[in-house]
């Protein structure tokens, strides 16, 4: 399967397939909060969200997501 990473960076696309879902879960979150932190974001319920995800909790992820998409808590 050829995606769009492989397009532009194929050795980098052949190394994240090569990965569990676990530690590429991990890694979003980790690049998810570095954005966060670089744009200054502050909400409890992002970090408790990028927790959730790099934890690996799909009940607090589905919990939280429906949080987020309604505006509160």
């Amino acid at each position: 399967m050829t995606s769009r990473l492989s397009t532009i960076a194929e050795d980098l696309a052949e190394r994240l397939s090569r990965q569990s879902a676990g530690r590429l879960r991990r890694a979003a979150a980790a690049a998810a909060g570095l954005a966060v932190e670089r744009t200054q974001l502050a909400d409890p319920r992002l970090d408790a969200a990028l927790a959730a995800v790099r934890d690996g909790d799909p009940a607090a992820v589905a919990e939280l997501s429906q949080v987020l998409a309604h505006g509160g808590a």
